[in-house]
C-alpha cells in the first residue's frame, strides 16, 4: 500500500488543492524530519514529526517535499498535508490576520473552495470536516481541519482510501487533537 500511496501523492494532492481545503493563496513550501521520540496513542507508538512551523505525533511514516505544503506526510495507510496561510499572506490580500478568528478562517476556507458542509468542532476539539473525492480512478476520504498558529493559519489534511475511514477517522481526530504550532 505504500507503493500505492507514493505513486497516486500528486493525485491526492491535486484533489485537495483543486477541490478541497486549499483555502485563499500560495503558500511557502517546507520539510520535516522524523524526531526519536515515541508516545502511546490510538493503540500504536506515535513518532514526533517537527516540520517548519508545528510538530506533529504520527505512526512511522515517510515525510517528502511537496511544492505548495509546509508538510507531507505518508505512510502504507493514509497521508497528511498542512497548507499555511501567515499575515504575509493576508497582508496580499489587504487584510490583517488579527482581524480573523479561526472561527472567521474555516468561513473563508468553506467560501473559497465551495464547500456545502460547514467545519464543526469534532469532540477531540478540531473544527473540521469530512469528504470523499476521486482520484486517478480511486476513491478517498479525506479529513480535514483549520488550525491557528502565531500569525498563521493552517489547513491540515488526512486521507485514506475510501471504505477505510472507520479504522482511520478516530485516528486522525486523535492526530490533528496532538499538533502543536509554533
Amino acid at each position: 500500500m505504500k507503493k500505492v500511496m507514493k505513486k497516486l501523492i500528486p493525485a491526492i494532492l491535486i484533489g485537495v488543492l483543486a477541490v478541497s481545503l486549499t483555502a485563499c493563496g500560495g503558500n511557502s513550501g517546507g520539510s520535516g524530519s522524523g524526531g526519536g521520540s515515541s508516545s502511546g496513542g490510538s493503540g500504536s507508538k506515535l513518532t514526533t514529526y517537527t516540520f517548519d512551523g508545528f510538530t506533529a505525533q504520527l505512526p512511522k511514516g515517510d515525510v517528502d517535499d511537496m511544492e505548495g505544503f509546509v508538510a507531507y506526510y505518508y505512510n502504507d495507510n493514509f497521508m497528511m498535508s498542512a497548507l499555511k496561510e501567515d499575515a504575509e499572506t493576508f497582508a496580499g490580500y489587504n487584510a490583517n490576520i488579527d482581524d480573523y478568528t479561526l472561527e472567521d478562517y474555516a468561513e473563508m476556507v468553506e467560501y473559497a473552495n465551495g464547500v456545502e458542509d460547514s467545519f464543526e468542532l469534532d469532540e477531540k476539539g478540531n473544527l473540521s470536516i469530512t469528504y470523499q473525492r476521486e482520484a486517478e480512478g480511486r476513491n478517498f476520504f479525506y479529513y480535514s481541519t483549520v488550525k491557528q498558529g502565531t500569525q498563521s493559519f493552517w489547513v491540515i489534511t488526512f486521507a485514506c482510501f475510501d471504505g477505510e475511514e472507520g479504522t482511520y477517522l478516530p485516528q486522525f481526530k486523535e492526530y490533528a487533537s496532538l499538533l502543536v504550532f509554533d
